[in-house]
């Protein structure tokens, strides 16, 4: 539904996303990392448009200073909505949800993130048998798995943090994605073995800002991306014959 993305511009300014609890001070840092200042309390902001029932939401993400982090999904409002929390204070990730206004704990996973670190941080949540099966990822691996009878229905995706401490931290979004599949349709020209570096185009899904292109075990180089759906690059020689796989990814390497 939105495709993987850098924050190359203020987003709330934009109209991207909203602020429903606090955060006045938002900047861009390093040209494409979205920077949420922390203050005392809780900071919620959720995307305007990017709603699902059936939700599959990840950032790369990492605090600075004393804050803890998470994901939203199926927002209904301030008070009813599903959390994946990165909690500094344990430490530990969780998965919370919050009805009526009051958070439950549902599950965690005891693993301490170091400051000023990048994780790659994704939730989702799935309708299953009238229940919704919540998972929290960690840098790809499933740390929690639990199956919620409280089943939100459609909601907003969006994000939390709560500052605390001496030193109140900040929140660093470098990238983010909501139901994204990357899928290729067509390489031009087709593959075969070659000596020299080629330059291709390559069609498909949902190709972000940020995408990257390996080629068998090497990396593309020259990527331009035109998103949604095009990328053109330039292919490493490729000594075998016949077929080597081509992958797109989003993120960092």
């Amino acid at each position: 539904m939105a495709r993987p993305f850098h924050f190359l511009t203020e987003p709330v300014a934009d109209g991207d996303w909203e602020v429903n609890i606090a955060v006045q001070t938002r900047t861009i840092e390093n040209g494409t990392e979205w920077k949420l200042v922390g203050g005392v309390g809780e900071h919620v902001l959720t995307r305007k448009v990017d709603a699902s029932s059936n939700s599959d939401v990840q950032m790369r993400v990492k605090r600075d200073g004393d804050c803890e982090l998470g994901l939203l999904t199926n927002f209904q409002d301030n008070n009813n909505l599903y959390l994946f929390f990165n909690q500094q204070s344990i430490p530990r990730h969780a998965i919370f949800k919050k009805v009526g206004g009051s958070f439950t704990l549902l599950g965690a996973f005891n693993f301490g993130s170091t400051d000023d670190v990048f994780e790659n941080l994704r939730g989702t949540s799935a309708d299953e048998s009238g229940s919704k099966r919540l998972k929290l990822f960690i840098d790809g691996v499933e740390r929690v798995n639990v199956l919620e009878a409280t089943a939100f229905g459609s909601g907003r995706a969006g994000v939390r943090m709560f500052p605390f401490g001496g030193t109140p931290g900040d929140m660093i979004i470098d990238w983010w994605t909501f139901d994204t599949v990357l899928g290729i349709d067509s390489i031009t020209p087709s593959l075969g073995g070659f000596s020299d570096t080629t330059p291709v185009e390559i069609l498909g899904d949902d190709f972000g800002d940020g995408s990257l292109v390996d080629v068998g075990l090497q990396a593309a180089q020259n990527i331009v991306v035109t998103p949604p759906n095009k990328i053109n690059c330039d292919f490493p020689p490729v000594a075998q014959s016949g077929k080597v796989d081509v992958t797109v990814k989003f993120g960092t390497p």
